[in-house]
């Protein structure tokens, strides 16, 4: 990426980061246990841990200086599709922040497997603070 897609990136994880989407949840589904709460083929536990990873290791590698070695477009060839990963990111936090979960799933598999097939492969082991 060159250096305007990684400020493009950086300020859509920053979104994401700024946003409290656990409670965002919890409005959604008042008085349930989100281990209960389905979204997508996910609990709500899950899908929140999942999304937070996502974003979390996007920062990290961009923080780490790999930025200029990610790739901005892709064509997976495969049932996850192309794409551009400002775009991506974009209408996933977008989805997000209006609560429009269902809908976020594919962009949210879509960058999963971006991370794991195409780009950081063992690194996305790492843990990180939910």
């Amino acid at each position: 990426m060159n250096q305007q897609q990684i400020n493009q990136v950086i300020a859509q994880t920053d979104t994401y980061l700024n946003f409290d989407l656990k409670s965002l949840i919890a409005q959604r589904h008042p008085g349930q246990d989100l281990r209960n709460v389905n979204i997508g083929q996910m609990n709500a536990t899950s899908f929140l841990t999942c999304c937070n990873r996502m974003i979390k290791q996007f920062k990290a590698e961009i923080e780490e200086g790999n930025g200029i070695f990610l790739p901005f477009q892709y064509n997976f060839q495969n049932e996850f599709g192309n794409g551009q990963l400002h775009n991506d990111l974009s209408q996933f936090v977008a989805n997000i922040t209006a609560g429009n979960f269902p809908q976020s799933i594919q962009l949210l598999n879509r960058l999963v497997y971006y991370q794991i097939a195409k780009v950081f492969g063992t690194s996305l082991r790492q843990k990180y603070t939910i």
